[in-house]
């Protein structure tokens, strides 16, 4: 899946999430208002949209169908994550990290202590657990993503360059 180009796709119909985002988090620093997006796709239910019962066997859920559907695995909800991002921070690089069986997001956001973090393109990036369904801040991630990014031959990467 080309994860930026699906991204890039929905920025345009994502502009009113990232509006209503940005007014609720009007005054704060950008960690914060990244934070509060991160949060907001979080608390999306996890499905792993593979059961013809509840949703059709789709698999991949764009970000306005998974929005209808209020549930999303961890790819519809990290291209989501992204499509918002671009319009709530739109100077943050942003890139897609896919490993085994998930997907997650990181930006070149400056490292606090204890963020987790990977290494891409002689650069440091604050890695985002979209998928929930804990709400967790940037830079925590769950335990499986961080046992392979321990191991960097088992993760590809796609940069949002726009």
């Amino acid at each position: 899946m080309d994860y930026p180009e699906a991204a890039r796709r929905h920025v345009a119909a994502l502009r009113p999430v990232a509006g209503a985002l940005s007014m609720q988090t009007g005054g704060l620093n950008e960690r914060s208002r990244l934070a509060r997006a991160l949060s907001f796709v979080q608390a999306i239910p996890y499905d792993d949209l593979v059961s013809p019962l509840t949703t059709g066997g789709i698999e991949f859920a764009p970000p306005p169908a998974m929005f209808k559907l209020n549930r999303g695995d961890c790819d519809s909800k990290t291209v989501a994550l992204a499509a918002i991002l671009r319009t709530l921070t739109p100077a943050r690089r942003l890139l897609f990290v896919v490993l085994p069986q998930h997907v997650a997001l990181a930006v070149d956001l400056p490292p606090q202590e204890g963020d987790a973090t990977i290494a891409y393109g002689g650069h440091s990036w604050v890695m985002l657990e979209p998928t929930g369904p804990a709400v967790v801040p940037p830079g925590q991630i769950a335990p499986t993503t961080a046992w392979y990014i321990e191991r960097p031959g088992e993760i590809t990467f796609f940069e949002m360059k726009e």
